[in-house]
């Protein structure tokens, strides 16, 4: 018996069911998470039925398989909010580090450095950040705001230097790597400027979570060199504890949704959200009417924030962001199909 020629034959075997099995898997997982392009030509067909255009090449093949992320506040808001401040200060919490009350929100001041952090009740996530309670960083804020686009912008090595230190900050206070819990967060900077008169880089940033933007999580940071001077804005500085997966709509009934409701607004005298272009259509009178019209212009997956009944914990629910004409957004929730509003 030649074994030498046995093993052989078997190693072929063992290869070629390894092959099988691999080729299996990847069809399974393609068959899962990917969409067919039949079924993306058919969707975007329907939706040119009801005046949806959306460009083929902007319709992504590959589902989501985001996760709900889960977060809490323990024991309190209050001690949110303390335990933030310290953390973004770099300094332990004490008993010496009290909030006190506003108008609007909780206003707490680091006794070494002076910095002042402020939490707003116009929302659980929105603050303000103002190294050594410096007031003219904040006259200078409110001047130059609406003036952004008039300064120098930033290239993409500088915006990406300031993702890493604004995540540091945030996740992991100054200077310091995140901790685990707030591992999952990162910053994309969406634009970045920088004033040569006071050597200062403006940016505008998007909080992350495992890669995905979150609706409604977007600050503003001033930095000198590597020091960061301000930030205003809405930013979840509290870890997440655990996540899920479950099971979501795809973007084909995402947009399917977007169809029936384009469909069901259609005729109605408020039209604020329909800044659209015009397509005349016949009525059963045979009168000529407009027909709003849509060009989908941007199409991404995102988290939404949402709510225990006690609000004292958050999910980041996975979510479908559309944009129309290049300035109508809306965002669906993929778990209901509902519409959030940040």
């Amino acid at each position: 018996m030649n074994w030498s020629r046995i093993k052989t034959v078997i190693v072929i075997l063992l290869a070629a069911v390894n092959l099988f099995l691999a080729l299996n898997l990847f069809n399974l997982y393609r068959n899962t998470f990917v969409l067919f392009q039949d079924t993306i030509e058919q969707t975007v067909g329907l939706l040119a039925e009801e005046g949806i255009q959306f460009p083929i090449m902007l319709f992504p093949e590959k589902k989501s398989e985001a996760r709900v992320l889960t977060g809490s506040f323990s024991p309190s808001f209050d001690d949110y909010y303390v335990e933030a401040a310290c953390r973004l200060a770099g300094v332990q919490v004490t008993d010496s580090v009290i909030p006190h009350m506003m108008t609007n929100g909780i206003r707490i001041i680091m006794e070494d450095s002076g910095d002042i952090f402020e939490f707003y009740s116009s929302g659980a996530f929105d603050f303000q950040y103002v190294k050594k309670g410096d007031n003219s960083i904040v006259a200078y804020w409110e001047d130059i705001r609406d003036r952004l686009p008039s300064l120098e912008p930033v290239g993409q090595t500088y915006m990406q230097k300031y993702a890493s230190i604004v995540g540091k900050y945030l996740f992991g206070g100054y200077n310091a790597s995140p901790v685990s819990d707030y591992q999952a967060y990162g910053i994309r900077i969406c634009d970045a400027y920088y004033d040569a008169d006071t050597e200062r880089y403006l940016l505008t940033c998007i909080q992350t979570a495992e890669g995905l933007d979150i609706a409604g999580c977007t600050f503003f940071c001033i930095f000198n060199g590597n020091t960061m001077l301000f930030a205003s804005g809405s930013a979840i500085l509290t870890g997440l504890q655990d996540s899920y997966s479950t099971q979501l709509y795809d973007q084909v009934n995402i947009m399917l949704m977007e169809r029936m409701f384009v469909k069901s607004q259609r005729g109605k005298s408020d039209r604020s959200d329909t800044t659209a272009l015009s397509e005349e259509e016949t009525n059963v009178d045979g009168e000529t009417t407009e027909k709003e019209t849509y060009t989908v212009t941007g199409f991404q997956e995102v988290y939404c924030i949402s709510w225990s009944a006690e609000q004292d914990q958050f999910y980041l629910v996975p979510a479908w962001h559309i944009e129309y004409n290049g300035k109508i957004e809306r965002i669906r929730n993929a778990i209901n199909g509902k519409i959030y509003t940040t």
